[in-house]
């Protein structure tokens, strides 16, 4: 048996008489190996910066919208029958109803002010689902349905799949108008018009979600004993409650500037309102009997400027109230100062769409509201719902016509999890309301967890057939090498069977021949690999960084982010490399090495 380190001698020798071709044999196969180490190293890279922005941001996470529509105007219920006769019925006893009281009272009441829910138009009865009478017999024979849909129900539903957590969330608006104060003053004229800028009356509806839903953004304390309200805006809110529209501003530092900062508003229902109109008819009519003045103080009442009404007319005035109180319509004016105060920024610029960022995104598609819509925390809600129902109406508690308008958000703990859920439980609306007492969720889910799975799993199925294919390219090219250049020195071979050297030590030599060209391979390709990763995690790194911050609306952390990371892959597939190599170097010596020698020795 040849000794290890004479057979490492005499490859060694081999290797020097023809180095010019190893040199070459070695770069290009090392160039070949490199590639194939930098689309592992990137494939790991991408995949664990992805995980890593994930899990630090609300599209990472496998997130399905539960709600609960019971009601399109495009619905069937409009052609129910029971539904027409059941109006005309509550119809009918409204009327019944309202002209005794008016008769107890002493006022005049006319049956034609009432809007007929249904009616006769060319001889075909017709139902006008719209008015009030035909939205309350919707809402009584859907809850006569008894559907059940809250979050008991939705958790029974769940048995049987892997998730984490189910949040609650839930729309409110005010009863009437809520406007900023200028200067600590109000400016009546943003009251004037029913159709004013939904930017102009940002603080007019909430959204009231669980916070740990958007914590990254909250960078103010959230205290449920105070009295101002708590609210989270979008970053272009967030500018134009500073002023600064349009300004090039970095998202920590427009938070620097606005959180906790507070903001006083009025609030006025509709009938505050209407006086606020009456006050402007005043101005142009003086010599009227009853003239309004504006309030004196911000959010305060309006004030009786002249009343110079008969006692006729106040009596009618006084039983036209009592009646309307009576028969529960009467809205009696009111008027309150409220405070905000800024607890966080949902990072969305003035140039972008809801759908452009995770959150807002799915924040807007929860209720179907425009992107100004503020957050108010539920840890804060839960505290203080009693104050604040005095001004909103929480949609929550009050079954209307399109069901209860509130829902849930559902956490899961993985993709697959996620669709069959909802492939299994979501209710086909097709514009009919979820009606189905075996399935009253619709279900949904937009954000992008689910396409970065996608993604990442179609990268990796892609990657690893470039990884196959490149390296069965790299090991044939050696081998057809190392075969080239073994059958080349069949000569030498038979001259070292000439002098006595057995075939196992022929094998050796050559064994070691090849061991030594593929290490070296290998670890020029590592040293290639790890040079040009290193080069571009610097150089591209920050780059990379700064793009994933925007995809995945992270704005104040800081996450590791890297282009190239090497992982255990790349010495799994060294070895597969020498050992391939060097079993085919070694079939082939012993192969040669069996040969006639005097035919060896007469091959040139």
């Amino acid at each position: 048996m040849l000794k290890i380190a004479d057979a490492t001698l005499l490859a060694r020798s081999k290797i020097k008489s023809h180095k010019i071709w190893f040199m070459i044999v070695i770069v290009v196969e090392a160039i070949l190996l490199a590639v194939v180490f930098l689309s592992l190293g990137v494939s790991n890279a991408i995949g664990d910066d992805l995980g890593r922005y994930s899990k630090s941001s609300l599209s990472g996470r496998y997130l399905v919208r539960a709600t609960t529509p019971r009601y399109t105007y495009n619905s069937p219920l409009n052609n129910n029958q029971e539904i027409w006769d059941l109006s005309e019925e509550l119809y009918r006893n409204a009327i019944v109803e309202k002209k005794e009281i008016a008769s107890q009272i002493g006022v005049d009441y006319d049956e034609n002010s009432e809007e007929k829910p249904t009616e006769f138009v060319e001889g075909d009865r017709t139902f006008n689902s719209w008015t009030k009478y035909g939205q309350e017999a919707i809402s009584e024979y859907i809850n006569n349905l008894d559907i059940d849909s809250n979050k008991d129900d939705l958790r029974q539903k769940l048995t049987g799949y892997d998730y984490k957590n189910i949040y609650e969330w839930h729309n409110m608006r005010a009863d009437g108008d809520i406007v900023l104060l200028k200067n600590g003053k109000e400016d009546f004229s943003e009251y004037k018009s029913a159709s004013s800028s939904i930017d102009e009356k940002t603080l007019n509806g909430f959204q009231v979600l669980d916070e740990s839903i958007y914590k990254e953004f909250i960078l103010g304390d959230i205290d449920t004993t105070s009295e101002s309200i708590p609210i989270v805006i979008s970053q272009s809110t967030a500018k134009k409650y500073l002023g600064i529209e349009g300004e090039d501003i970095s998202y920590n530092e427009l938070t620097d500037r606005i959180i906790n900062k507070e903001y006083d508003a009025c609030y006025r229902n509709e009938a505050s309102k209407q006086l606020l109109f009456a006050v402007e008819q005043s101005k142009n009519n003086s010599y009227a009997d009853l003239v309004y003045a504006e309030p004196n103080i911000s959010c305060g009442d309006v004030l009786v400027e002249k009343d110079n009404r008969s006692s006729l007319e106040l009596e009618n005035e006084a039983k036209n109230i009592a009646f309307q109180k009576t028969t529960g319509e009467y809205d009696e004016p009111k008027q309150a100062k409220l405070t905000f105060r800024i607890v966080g920024v949902i990072p969305i610029k003035d140039n972008q769409n809801a759908n452009s960022t995770d959150v807002m995104g799915l924040i807007q598609e929860l209720g179907e509201i425009n992107i100004a819509t503020p957050l108010i925390p539920l840890s804060y809600y839960e505290q203080n719902w009693q104050t604040l129902d005095e001004v909103f109406i929480d949609y929550s508690k009050t079954k209307d016509i399109y069901g209860i308008a509130s829902g849930y958000l559902i956490e899961f703990n993985n993709a697959d999890d996620t669709i069959r859920f909802v492939s299994e439980n979501t209710c086909v609306d097709n514009n009919e309301g979820c009606l189905d007492k075996s399935r009253p969720f619709y279900l949904s889910y937009d954000n992008k967890s689910l396409i970065l799975t996608d993604i990442s799993e179609f990268a990796k199925k892609i990657i690893s057939i470039f990884v196959v294919i490149a390296i069965c390219i790299a090991v044939i090219t050696t081998v057809v090498i190392i075969l080239r250049s073994i059958n080349s020195e069949r000569k030498e071979i038979s001259i070292y069977g000439a002098i006595g050297f057995r075939r196992s030590h022929i094998v050796q030599i050559y064994l070691m021949q090849t061991i030594i060209v593929s290490v070296a391979t290998i670890l020029l390709a590592i040293v290639i690999a790890l040079l040009i990763g290193g080069v571009a995690n610097f150089a591209l790194g920050g780059i990379l960084a700064t793009n994933l911050e925007e995809i995945f609306s992270i704005y104040n952390q800081t996450i590791e982010t890297n282009v190239f990371a090497p992982n255990i892959s790349i010495l799994i597939i060294s070895g597969v490399f020498v050992l391939s190599t060097v079993a085919s170097g070694a079939i082939t010596a012993l192969l040669f090495s069996k040969q006639n020698i005097v035919s060896g020795l007469r091959y040139e």
